[in-house]
């Protein structure tokens, strides 16, 4: 894995001559939206002030339409309203035919040539796509998430061999509908989750299914949240461990307890628990021959997009991009998973 003083050299070398050439793009996409935003802006915020304005002395003062000022702030409003809808057609126009497309594209570029480069400079043997990702059938297979959800996203796959370890990740987006948003009511979605979901080959065949959960009811209740945790009936039986600090952390849901110990060994449950310490909360499931982990990233986060209405040279912004490159690549040595105790059935 590269150090940060590497990254910086790389990020000066190779990623920022073609942030550059990208950025010379964006600014003449938003000098030719720039207009729109000019004269959108300043009538949106007359008609607003027209309309409370217009609220207020006709509550105050009866009649006020009437007068030569009441007319007048009517008349404006009405030139905002439809000086407003027009602005807002020929831009819907131009960004359904222009600058939707040319925004695609230089985000695609930024994609294809900067994060691109920075996949491979975490090891060469690694493939990124950014317009697919983990399925949603893998996102169910995982049993971390048991939450049926409504709508589903996945972008920026990153796939390849660390080792003897094959291995695949990719931001995912998951929500659920809480209203049906039909008549007099507004839609709403729910976050089950936003983040990198990881699968790496455990090269055991496993019979059952162990999924390790960040344990809210243990950190919340103490002794007593193991009562909550053994009634959760949406869950698989609880298994105990018998790592303290594990425990502390982590509540085991599983269909063979021999198995579930078998595969978090002391070692293991250490090092996992050294992980967290790096990544903050995460899950983990180890479901036929593969293991699951689910790292939740910040709502407001969304992982290797370039920011189009702000500058694209920002050294911060893409290091925070490679921060999470190298925590997920890093799995694999972390969690020892390169160590092949086992073989498949």
């Amino acid at each position: 894995m590269k150090t940060n003083e590497e990254f910086k050299a790389f990020y000066q070398a190779t990623l920022l001559p073609i942030m550059k050439e990208i950025e010379v793009d964006r600014k003449k996409l938003m000098w030719k939206m720039l207009p729109f935003f000019v004269l959108g802006y300043p009538v949106l915020f007359t008609l607003i002030g027209c309309f409370a304005y217009i609220i207020i002395q006709s509550k105050t003062n009866p009649g006020f339409e009437d007068t030569p000022e009441g007319q007048f702030v009517f008349l404006l409003a009405g030139g905002c309203f439809y000086g407003g809808g027009l602005i807002g057609f020929i831009y819907w126009l131009f960004n359904r035919f222009s600058f939707k497309k040319k925004i695609g594209a230089i985000k695609h570029r930024f994609k294809m040539e900067v994060i691109s480069k920075m996949v491979k400079l975490v090891d060469e043997s690694l493939h990124y796509e950014p317009h697919t990702g983990i399925s949603h059938g893998e996102y169910e297979q995982s049993k971390i998430f048991i939450t049926t959800v409504d709508r589903y996203h996945c972008e920026d796959m990153v796939s390849g061999k660390l080792g003897s370890t094959a291995i695949r990740f990719s931001e995912v987006h998951s929500e659920k509908r809480t209203q049906s948003g039909g008549k007099g009511e507004v839609e709403k979605w729910k976050t089950i989750f936003k983040g990198i979901l990881f699968v790496a080959d455990f090269n055991k065949k496993f019979n059952g299914r162990t999924v390790v959960l960040e344990d809210v009811a243990e950190s919340v209740f103490g002794s007593i949240g193991t009562m909550f945790q053994k009634i959760n009936k949406f869950r698989d039986p609880l298994i105990k461990m018998e790592d303290v600090e594990f425990e502390k952390a982590f509540a085991v849901y599983g269909t063979n307890s021999v198995e579930a110990h078998y595969i978090l060994s002391p070692s293991l449950m250490k090092r996992i628990v050294e992980f967290r310490k790096k990544s903050g909360l995460i899950n983990l499931s180890f479901i036929e021959s593969h293991v699951y982990i689910a790292i939740p990233v910040d709502a407001t986060v969304n992982l290797f997009e370039p920011k189009i209405y702000s500058t694209l040279i920002n050294y911060n912004r893409i290091a925070g991009y490679n921060k999470y490159l190298m925590l997920v690549a890093g799995i694999v040595e972390d969690l020892n998973l390169n160590m092949r105790i086992w073989t498949k059935e």
